[in-house]
């Protein structure tokens, strides 16, 4: 992470991913965010600044993801043609 002033620039900057950032989501608490990169999906934690978990099993661009509205579960859509519900 980075951060920088909130006054119309970026707040902060989750770095680390292993290639073009296609989505993200935020969770509805704002501690987490998920990110679709490549075939994986990064779940990190804003507050601890850290990757929590990639999950791996699309084998091809993950092109969306969403978390429900209760943060319990996440949904990726991929360019392989399946949804993955996590």
């Amino acid at each position: 992470f980075s951060e920088k002033k909130a006054d119309g620039y970026t707040i902060k900057e989750l770095k680390g991913h292993c290639g073009q950032v296609y989505d993200c989501c935020m969770s509805p608490d704002g501690s987490l965010a998920l990110c679709a990169t490549g075939n994986l999906l990064y779940l990190w934690s804003i507050l601890e600044r850290r990757v929590l978990t990639r999950f791996t099993g699309h084998t091809n661009y993950v092109w969306c993801c969403a978390i429900s509205p209760d943060g319990k579960y996440a949904l990726s859509g991929s360019r392989d043609n399946t949804l993955c519900l996590w």
